[in-house]
């Protein structure tokens, strides 16, 4: 809201601010952004708030389509709770892990993963590239799918 209505931003977004207010120049347009309470703003909340809570996950028949397409078998799922699980085993020594962190962990994660040269793995993540873990993703990726909208 201040990014835009004051015109500043900061480092990370101020490309983005610059954009749209080139594009409201251009175009004319008046803009204002407003503050909604917490308790109102149920839809573009919601997804902040479930990278907060970690307990979610994907679809097994996505999953599995997914898995078939790449030609891999995993056997173990890193951050499976009891209720969200894909896997049955639990030691994950010279195995195919399935990685689908919280949001929140990605960053650190990644960077596991490059230091101890995990050589391969499923990492299920949001195709989010203006994150700042999203660079160090691509420096490990050898193969990306996406799973959908």
């Amino acid at each position: 809201m201040y990014c835009l209505n004051k015109g500043k931003g900061s480092i990370t977004i101020a490309p983005l601010v610059d954009k749209v207010l080139k594009l409201v120049e251009q175009f004319n347009w008046t803009i204002e952004a407003s503050h909604i309470p917490g308790l109102l703003n149920t839809i573009q909340d919601s997804l902040p708030r479930l990278s907060r809570c970690g307990d979610y996950a994907i679809k097994k028949e996505i999953l599995q389509k997914t898995l078939k397409e790449l030609g891999i078998q995993i056997s173990i799922d890193i951050f499976a709770t009891r209720a969200n699980r894909q896997c049955t085993r639990l030691e994950w020594s010279k195995e195919i892990p399935l990685l689908h962190p919280p949001i929140s962990q990605l960053l650190k994660i990644i960077r596991k993963i490059k230091k101890e040269r995990v050589s391969r793995a499923v990492l299920i993540v949001p195709d989010w590239p203006n994150q700042k873990w999203f660079t160090e993703l691509r420096e490990i990726t050898r193969q990306k799918i996406c799973l959908g909208e």
